[in-house]
């Protein structure tokens, strides 16, 4: 049976599903099967699908479903997976050829460690000559096992990564539906995720990225704004979670910044002198990211 589920959302990506398609048929181990949960989308997406399992080359398994965002469709693809590892590779994004064999080597030692419910690994942009997450393995403890949050904080890890789960721990949370919303920032899942368990950090170089002007990364500002209670859910949690004194400041601006695009009360009822202290920079937050989505709703 296949060790690892390589996971991919999609929404109108027929353009640039064949790039991750041939970095999968190149993988020096099969213990995989390819995932995709289409986001009801109207290309080509289906078809070429249909095409790349008609060549019965690798295991693939595809599921349409309406468009209901990329939260919704990774909570599907947790629910379908049946292998004992799930990473999810986005569609504009591709695995270098020995990925899978990498993920499998370090989870035969990772497996073993206590408390640990994943791999983590290193990001790359355009080729694995360019990581895109710096990586200082010295702050770490000896065995690399650590919170992933922890590990950010200390300055260990920064920047992008790729992130591989036992997919029982996976399955034990979920993206929130909102709705009239199609976006929860990742970040929700991976501090849910922090409570359960630690991370065994690599420094391999295996998933390398390129950030499209209609992906994810490049409007987030924009996404946030348009789905401002998945935001909102995402930042009372990581609130209800901080420990250092620049993470409360950083995310209780974030806070009064949301509340002020939701027209609610920026004062946190916890943290209320915290808050009015941080409300002229979480206005000034606002301003930067939000206030131009405003004005041109207008």
């Amino acid at each position: 049976m296949e060790k690892l589920t390589v996971f991919t959302p999609t929404y109108n990506r027929a353009y640039t599903l064949e790039r991750l398609y041939n970095s999968l048929l190149e993988q020096t181990n099969n213990s995989f099967i390819w995932l995709i949960v289409d986001d009801g989308s109207t290309d080509d997406t289906a078809a070429l699908i249909n095409k790349f399992i008609s060549e019965n080359k690798i295991k693939i398994r595809y599921c349409y479903q309406e468009n209901a965002g990329k939260s919704q469709a990774h909570n599907k693809g947790v629910e379908l997976c049946e292998t004992e590892l799930f990473v999810c590779v986005d569609s504009d994004d591709y695995l270098t050829p020995n990925a899978v064999e990498r993920i499998i080597h370090h989870w035969k030692y990772a497996a073993n460690l206590k408390d640990c419910i994943g791999v983590f690994a290193l990001r790359c942009a355009g080729s694995p000559k360019k990581p895109m997450t710096r990586f200082k393995p010295e702050r770490l403890p000896s065995d690399k096992l650590s919170i992933m949050r922890e590990a950010f904080s200390n300055g260990a890890v920064a920047g992008d990564s790729m992130l591989v789960f036992k997919t029982d721990i996976l399955k034990k949370v979920e993206f929130p539906l909102i709705n009239g919303e199609k976006f929860v920032p990742e970040a929700y899942l991976y501090d849910k995720l922090d409570q359960m368990g630690k991370m065994y950090f690599t420094d391999e170089k295996i998933y390398i990225a390129e950030y499209l002007p209609d992906g994810y990364t490049n409007n987030m500002a924009k996404l946030n704004f348009n789905n401002a209670n998945g935001y909102y859910a995402y930042i009372i949690q990581r609130l209800s979670l901080d420990t250092r004194l620049k993470n409360k400041i950083i995310d209780t601006a974030c806070y009064i910044s949301i509340c002020i695009v939701l027209g609610k009360k920026p004062i946190h009822p916890q943290h209320k002198i915290f808050s009015t202290l941080l409300l002229p920079l979480g206005y000034g937050l606002y301003l930067k990211r939000y206030y131009r989505f405003k004005k041109s709703k207008e």
